[in-house]
């Protein structure tokens, strides 16, 4: 069972009163509430909607009524002596109130972490880590925000933290319940292993099928989501004629679309996943070419194929200055380039 609809919800300091929504478990229409006490409470709420084909058109998670989208003044009116709005949160056709959710669920003290609910409050966090000895390094200054809230909407505080951090710096990972009820884990980058980049360029008239192609490899796998925590990113690169430049303009392309690729991984499983986008590229026919400093599964040498006539201008520039090849490394991708 859901814990009951309370009779009304105010902010933190009673100047906005929310009408109480008139149905729960959720159903189709604006006003459907939801208060779980566990995650698993509302996954299966969720989970229940989505099998009966309700799909809320807007969805509002609130916890401690705290969040300055709210306004703090007491506007009272003209003809009612009532100082409380009846303004709701933008008028959500599902509200998920997350304060039952208030639990620590585990303390490590040998790695110095917690793992709490979304719906506590900084207050109840500290003073229970208290009676443990322990301590978050960041607290805000109004302690009755919950954790979940002051991640969301980037809640600073004081203590033992850098200048220009708030309170999701302290956060190494975190449980999602998305809208369908699917559980997605985020992780910090930090603690996925080590960093690697990796970059293609693509003629900027078919960056549209690129990227398609690319997010459709990514939907067939989830490690594709831990490989690359923040995603793919693009940006625009002009054409240029200088030697073993991946962007040379030697097929008549005037803008290239960069994929940007920051991957954390084991290098066997990044060399994996970039297979599979080359191979996605070259089953699309995307002609691409890879950055010279950075990763790419096929190597330099077969990748940028296609800069070899310039490659071998270099080279003779090269040969002149260095006719021992004492700057030429032997096995490097560019002398399998031009050896090839």
């Amino acid at each position: 069972m859901l814990p009951a609809i309370p009779d009304r919800e105010t902010n933190f300091n009673g100047t906005i009163a929310f009408d109480t929504p008139s149905s729960s478990p959720a159903t189709a229409g604006a006003g459907s509430y939801l208060r779980p006490a566990s995650r698993d409470q509302l996954v299966d709420a969720l989970k229940d909607m989505s099998s009966r084909g309700l799909r809320p058109a807007k969805i509002v998670v609130v916890g401690g009524f705290s969040s300055f989208e709210f306004p703090q003044l007491s506007l009272a009116d003209e003809d009612s002596d009532e100082a409380l709005s009846l303004r709701g949160p933008t008028s959500p056709h599902l509200l998920v109130d997350v304060s039952a959710m208030n639990r620590i669920l585990h303390v490590d003290k040998q790695s110095l972490t917690v793992t709490v609910e979304a719906g506590i409050t900084y207050w109840d966090l500290a003073n229970q880590l208290r009676e443990k000895g322990l301590a978050v390094e960041n607290l805000s200054a109004y302690p009755e925000v919950t954790v979940g809230g002051a991640s969301g909407t980037g809640t600073h505080g004081s203590g033992h933290a850098f200048h220009g951090k708030n309170q999701a710096d302290q956060f190494i990972a975190l449980e999602v319940v998305n809208a369908r009820g699917d559980i997605q884990r985020i992780v910090d980058p930090r603690l996925l292993g080590t960093y690697h980049q990796a970059e293609y360029f693509v003629d900027n008239r078919l960056a549209s099928q690129a990227v398609h192609a690319f997010l459709r490899e990514a939907d067939k796998d989830d490690r594709f989501i831990t490989a690359l925590p923040t995603g793919l990113k693009c940006r625009f690169v002009s054409s240029d004629d200088q030697w073993m430049s991946a962007t040379s303009n030697v097929d008549g392309v005037e803008l290239y679309l960069a994929l940007q690729l920051s991957l954390y991984g084991s290098r066997s499983e990044i060399d994996a996943i970039l297979k599979r986008i080359e191979d996605c590229l070259d089953e699309a026919e995307i002609p691409f070419a890879c950055h010279w400093g950075k990763l790419c599964h096929g190597g330099h040498g077969r990748v940028n194929r296609k800069l070899k006539d310039r490659a071998k201008a270099m080279d003779a520039a090269r040969a002149e200055l260095d006719p021992d090849d004492a700057f030429l490394d032997a096995g490097s991708e560019l002398a399998k380039l031009l050896s090839a």
